[in-house]
């Protein structure tokens, strides 16, 4: 009879997020964004009562919610720039005296690498509660409504795409993780300017 353990099987958060304290963080966004959205899924209908839907305060806390929500997405897509920096050669040669470029990238890499999926849980939260504060306002055939419902359409996409990091981390998923998050940006700058 063998008596060795077999090595406990990893869950599919532990094989996607492989650091231990990372996930945790994960986790925790997690739940604050998902407790965000039901606290504003319920409250909205309360204070859509007290407040006219087409007054200037409730028009303005929705774009609000979208102004925040695209802050929190550019600094989520400052991972692209920052990775696609280190790979260039010459980033080891740039110097000035005993400073170092390449050490100061590294570090920001590590960073941005860490919050790059928090930022984005709690922004994709924020813009859950701005489509959904424009929607019970009264959905109007126009081109903010319809370029807000594409957008949040390719959000859907990239969070697909985001949940399915193993392959973007095996370098498998042909880029689609940062495709969508391009196309989403677009889309968004496109809708809010807009708006």
């Amino acid at each position: 009879m063998n008596s060795a353990k077999s090595p406990a099987k990893k869950s599919w958060l532990q094989t996607l997020i492989k650091n231990k304290s990372e996930r945790k963080k994960v986790i925790f966004i997690f739940t604050i964004s998902f407790l965000l959205v039901v606290a504003g899924l319920i409250y909205i209908p309360i204070y859509k009562h007290s407040l006219p839907l087409d007054s200037k305060v409730y028009e303005g806390n929705f774009k609000e919610l979208g102004s925040i929500a695209r802050i929190g997405f550019f600094a989520a897509l400052a991972i692209y720039p920052i990775f696609l920096l280190l790979k260039w050669k010459p980033l080891s040669h740039i110097k000035k005296g005993n400073f170092e470029l390449k050490p100061l990238i590294q570090f920001l890499a590590k960073y941005v690498r860490q919050w790059h999926v928090p930022i984005a849980l709690i922004s994709t939260a924020l813009i859950i509660l701005h489509g959904y504060m424009a929607l019970i306002k009264g959905f109007q055939a126009n081109f903010t409504y319809f370029s807000g419902i594409i957008t949040m359409a390719v959000l859907a996409c990239l969070l697909v795409m985001g949940v399915m990091g193993v392959k973007r981390y095996k370098r498998t998923d042909k880029k689609w993780h940062l495709k969508f998050a391009i196309s989403f940006l677009v889309l968004f700058m496109i809708h809010a300017t807009f708006s």
